[in-house]
């Protein structure tokens, strides 16, 4: 159970770690700088330094314009007179440490950024909205054909529904660390949990059941459109598929 527990935890780390290296290299940081230490006693996850010092960065360049966030000078922020093409820097936004992506049916793209614990929405044309905040770490999203869009927090161990008029609310329950989502065409949404080894099925109406388990650490999850859901086992390097009545058969194995 330790030896199981260990996997888990450095996976969870991991996408910490690999964004503190990234902008580590940018930033010119040294590497071993980069990396996280130990957990808080609350079992939190703590940033490391450069993804830390970029989501303050942001925090300091930013000005709203409506719904809409641009990135500006100080010269601009102190004299918004000055900033003329205002409405191109609307288009304009980087992002810390993306995890999650998904597209919607109008091709309008869905990221979620762990370092700014935020979820936006980037249109065809450039533009970029922010859809839901106050995560601790967004990974997965997934959104429907409502545009409802669906975020798992995989240190909070809760998924969100975001809806189109950015009503938020949970969805869900009983997950450790949900880090795979998908959504059929019916409006069901799927969840992995690795920590607690199973996927479950989220009806519109909330009924939640559990359609598959035994796993050793079920991360990725899709759905095709004839309702057959595909399960990526990391532990046991294998790939499954769950028939909607129910029948578990193995895809791929010995994925090393």
């Amino acid at each position: 159970m330790n030896s199981f527990y260990d996997v888990l935890t450095k996976f969870r780390r991991l996408t910490l770690i690999t964004a503190g290296v990234i902008l580590a290299a940018q930033a010119g940081v040294p590497i071993a700088h980069s990396l996280p230490s130990q957990e808080s006693n609350s079992g939190a996850a703590i940033l490391p330094a450069p993804i830390k010092a970029e989501r303050d960065r942001h925090a300091a360049r930013q000005k709203v314009f409506g719904d809409w966030t641009a990135v500006v000078t100080s010269a601009e922020a102190a004299d918004p007179s000055s900033d003329t093409d205002a409405d191109e820097r609307r288009s304009v936004g980087d992002f810390a440490a993306p995890q999650g992506v998904a597209v919607d049916m109008h091709g309008d793209l869905y990221v979620t950024d762990t370092a700014q614990q935020k979820v936006f929405k980037v249109s065809r044309d450039g533009r970029r909205q922010n859809v839901g905040s106050g995560y601790m770490v967004p990974q997965a999203v997934a959104v429907d054909a409502a545009e409802n869009v669906y975020v798992a927090d995989s240190q909070a161990g809760v998924i969100y529904k975001v809806t189109p008029t950015g009503t938020q609310s949970t969805v869900g329950s009983g997950f450790y660390m949900p880090m795979g989502l998908a959504v059929d065409a019916a409006g069901n949404l799927y969840a992995a949990d690795p920590w607690n080894d199973f996927v479950a099925q989220i009806k519109p109406d909330g009924t939640q059941t559990n359609i598959g388990s035994g796993y050793g650490s079920p991360v990725g999850v899709a759905v095709d459109s004839v309702g057959n859901v595909y399960v990526a086992d990391t532990y046991n390097s294998s790939v499954y598929m769950i028939t909607p009545s129910g029948t578990q058969t193995t895809l791929v194995s010995n994925l090393v």
